[in-house]
Parts: C-alpha cells; sequence; structure tokens
C-alpha cells in the first residue's frame, strides 16, 4: 500500500509561539497534538532566512545558491525539479494550495496536477509569456461571495494585500487554504495523493482578535530583547534602527507595550493556523486514510518578535533561522520504522527534508539533490543515539530586508542614512554570509564585511555574547575551513577573501 503525502507549510511561523516548543500560553492545542504523535525536530534549520529562498530548498531538495532562488520573487526555473516532479509517479494525485512565491504565482506548473492561488500581488514578476489578468483561485472566490477589488492594477482590477488582511476570519486566505485542502481530501481519498499546502503569513485578520487569554501587560519580552547590537552586524543594527522607526503590521514598536503587541498577535496568529490545521486533519481522518498518510508540518522562516529587538527574518540569529518542523509517519511504516512520537535534537538542516520524503514514499533519491535521508535515524527507538548525518549550514545571498524589497536592490529608508552612506548600506544588507551550527552546540557566522559571529548556544543560547574576538582563533579558523569544505562540495560561489 503506498503513503500518502500531506505538508502543511506556515510561512513565518515562529517556533516560540507553539506549545509544543514551549509556549504554554500560546494555545496551540491541534498542532501540540500533532507532535505528541510526530517526530519533532526542536533544531530544525531553514536554509536561507527568507520565504522564497527557504521554499525553493522545500520544494526541491537545493540550497537557494544552487536552485537560483536567493531573493523573494526569483522563480523557481522550470528545469529545477519540484517534489511531484522527483516522485515522478502516475499513481499519485497531487495538489498545492496557497503562497508559492516563486514565480508565475497563479498558474499551475512543477508537476503538481490541482493547483489553487491566493496572491494577485506578485503580477510584476510573472514571466513574460504569462498573462498578467489572469487572476488567483482566491480572487475568484472573493468575487463569487460579493467583494469588489480595491486596487485598479495596469492589468486590471485585484484585491491587495492589504484590502485581504482585514477580512473576516471566515473570508481570510487562511480559512480558504484550509477549505480548498479539506475538497482535495474528499476529492482524492481512493488514490495516493501529494498535498502541499501553504498558509499565507499576511492574513493579520486571524491575529488581531481576542484568541490568547492574556493581558498585554503581561506579555514576557524575550531574555535577549533589550541587546544593544554592540557587537552585531551593521545589518542586525540597520533593520533594528527600522523596527524602531517604522513599527511591523501596523504596530508601533518605539516601546515595550508595541513590542508586546507584536509577539501577542504572533500568538493570535498561531491560533489561528493551529484551527485551521485541526480543520485539515480532522477531514484526513473522516476520509479514512491517515493510517497512511505521511504529515509534514514545516515553516519556510522563522520571525524574531521582539528578540535583539528585531522582527520578521532575514538574520541569521535563532528566532530566525531554526523553525518548526515535524513529521507523524503512519502505522504502515511499523515493520521497518519506529513510529512512535519523539525528540530529534540534534541540528538538521531542512534541505534534509525532500530525500527523507522520498526514501519514505520509496523512490529514488537524485544524485543532484544536496541533503541527505534521514530515514536511518527514524529506525532508531531513541533518535539521540542515531548518528547526526552532518553539520547544519545556512546561508544568506540577495538584498531582502522586508523593507520594501526591490528585486536586485533594495529600498534605502531615509532613517538608515543616520547610520551609514547608500554603498554601505546596500553592502551590509548584501553580506553573503555563510553560517555553521555544530553537533557540540557552537554557531560560526562568516561574513563578508569582516563581521563574523562566534556563539556558544549550549551556554548562551539568547545569542549576546559573540565570543569571535576573545580567543578563539582556532576555534574560527577550523569553522572557516569546514565552511569552505561545504562549499567546495555543493558549487557555493561566494568566495571569501
Amino acid at each position: 500500500m503506498k503513503a500518502n503525502l500531506l505538508i502543511l507549510f506556515v510561512d513565518g511561523q515562529s517556533r516560540q509561539a507553539i506549545g509544543a516548543y514551549g509556549n504554554s500560553v500560546a494555545a496551540t492545542p491541534h498542532i501540540d497534538a500533532l507532535a505528541e504523535g510526530s517526530i519533532v525536530f526542536d533544531r530544525a534549520y531553514v536554509t536561507q532566512p527568507v520565504g522564497a529562498a527557504s521554499m525553493s530548498s522545500l520544494l526541491s531538495g537545493l540550497f537557494p545558491h544552487s536552485s537560483g532562488c536567493t531573493e523573494n520573487d526569483l522563480p523557481l526555473e522550470p528545469g529545477t525539479l519540484a517534489l511531484p516532479e522527483l516522485v515522478d509517479s502516475d499513481e499519485y494525485s497531487s495538489g498545492y494550495i496557497g503562497k508559492w512565491h516563486l514565480g508565475d504565482e497563479v498558474f499551475r506548473q512543477h508537476g503538481f496536477g490541482e493547483w489553487t492561488s491566493v496572491d494577485d500581488s506578485r503580477i510584476d514578476y510573472y514571466s513574460a509569456d504569462r498573462d498578467k489578468r489572469e487572476r488567483s483561485s482566491f480572487h475568484h472566490y472573493l468575487r463569487s461571495v460579493g467583494f469588489e477589488p480595491d486596487d485598479d492594477h495596469e492589468s486590471g482590477p485585484r484585491f491587495s494585500p492589504q484590502f485581504v488582511s482585514k477580512l473576516p476570519e471566515e473570508r481570510s486566505a487562511t480559512t480558504f487554504v484550509a477549505d480548498s485542502a479539506i475538497k482535495f481530501l474528499d476529492t482524492h481519498r481512493a488514490a495516493p495523493f501529494i498535498l502541499c499546502v501553504d498558509f499565507p503569513r499576511y492574513d493579520t485578520s486571524i491575529g488581531s482578535g481576542d484568541r490568547i487569554d492574556i493581558e498585554l501587560s503581561d506579555v514576557p519580552l524575550p531574555s535577549n530583547h533589550f541587546d544593544d547590537l554592540a557587537s552585531s552586524s551593521l545589518k542586525s543594527r540597520l533593520l533594528a534602527h527600522a523596527y524602531r522607526r517604522r513599527g511591523s503590521n501596523g504596530i508601533g514598536l518605539e516601546t515595550a507595550e508595541g513590542w508586546r503587541g507584536l509577539i501577542r498577535a504572533n500568538w493570535e496568529r498561531a491560533n489561528g493556523i493551529d484551527t485551521a490545521v485541526a480543520d485539515i486533519l480532522a477531514s484526513l481522518r473522516r476520509s479514512g486514510v491517515e493510517d497512511r498518510t505521511i504529515v509534514l508540518l514545516a515553516s519556510d522562516r522563522g520571525e524574531m518578535a521582539g528578540s535583539h529587538r528585531l522582527a520578521g527574518a532575514c538574520v541569521m540569529y535563532e528566532e530566525s533561522v531554526c523553525v518548526p518542523s515535524m513529521i507523524k509517519l503512519p502505522d504502515i511504516f511499523s515493520e521497518r520504522l519506529d513510529v512512535s512520537s519523539r525528540r530529534y535534537s540534534a541540528p538538521m538542516s531542512q534541505i534534509d527534508l525532500i530525500p527523507t520524503l522520498l526514501d519514505l514514499l520509496d523512490r529514488p533519491i537524485p544524485d543532484h539533490l544536496e541533503g541527505s535521508s534521514l530515514v536511518a535515524n527514524l529506525s532508531f527507538p531513541e533518535l539521540t543515539r542515531a548518528e547526526p548525518t552532518s553539520e547544519v549550514i545556512v546561508e544568506w545571498n540577495g538584498l531582502n530586508s522586508g523593507f520594501g524589497d526591490i528585486l536586485g536592490d533594495t529600498l534605502i529608508l531615509p532613517e538608515w542614512r543616520e547610520l551609514a552612506d547608500d554603498f554601505t548600506i546596500r553592502a551590509a544588507l548584501d553580506d553573503p554570509i555563510r553560517t555553521l551550527i555544530t553537533q557540540d552546540g557552537w554557531k560560526y557566522s562568516w561574513s563578508h564585511r569582516g563581521e563574523d559571529q562566534l556563539f556558544h548556544l549550549q551556554t548562551d543560547p539568547g545569542e549576546m555574547n559573540n565570543l569571535v574576538n576573545d580567543g578563539h582563533s582556532g576555534r574560527v579558523a577550523s569553522f572557516r575551513r569546514r565552511i569552505e569544505s561545504w562549499q567546495r562540495d555543493k558549487l557555493d560561489p561566494v568566495v571569501y577573501g
């Protein structure tokens, strides 16, 4: 009997907002219940802390520098194979529902048999041969229930992200994505399927209510909130300066109260996503295929949510690069794998997820993939007994900052000129960092600009004490050699002088 695959991607989901990762307030009972029956990766790292780059790895099994998706809005080219193309089997029905963000947003592609799109804001990045008058599935749904587009784009009317973010929850993109996933499961219960679901982050309507029973004054600030960033990179200081001046998602961040409001909004959004996940998993049970369906829940990037007085991602701090990831294995694997729930405590890279899924589906693992299957590790009753496959590398490429990104360039905010000139600002945002996370708790970031950072996560989990200049020259030299070895193996074009 062939296994089904259900992948639940949550755009920009923080580990710190999920009960299974230690939050006792945020109220994610259904994700927590999924975790109780899953292999939970405590230290799962993205390949790059920006949405499109990370998603390219989650779908192709390639690092961003190999897939070419090093910035938001760069396409996953047709010659780069995604999951259904890698499975390469006519036996599977496949569908993609939700945010894509890897080019030609509303058009079916990369081997997915069904395509349900939600975002019309990427029209300007469509390929030259695409019809820019085409609109997303969500656009047509909203018009069918009586809403009229608010944005008169040159290609025709469309719903702006600002309009979509203020929709009532029952009409929100999150609810639409969940309902569409349920329809897919109801339709394809008889055949093996691969379904990828991606909940978009811009749904602030599910993060602005009374979901979390906690007073704003009682929301705790992260222990590293008051980091002065004195030993951090210029990029981190630029971002912190902008968040202090401009806020995030309409929330002012000049005061501790503002940061608490942002944190609570993130918790509320996690609760809203939890409800949508619950509906999809309930449908999976009703369809009678839960006992032969692999379920993967993962995020494409983290969320700083006040740590180091930053929001969003785009930096190498743990809150940005270390994300929730869990796999539930159905009972059909019990003869060869331990399918019980447990925690995977060693650091792992999401580059390993595609090879792992192909292995579980009993499909060949192509030689061009850049990760390794974790199935051998999953066969141990206690995963900590399994030898870790490798150290983890996270890379940074491109100029994304979250403040008016421009493909191949960046918007220079006026307040950044208080800290540096335009050339230096661009160099800081574009600095091609390569970060090594070791099995024994060290984390080293190699900066092209010489803004290296070294943290010992076991003794300094908040990354407050940069040790790079504190008598660790031998260790730093060793880490650089290990990064260079990885670069040679992965044909990384970045060269450090």
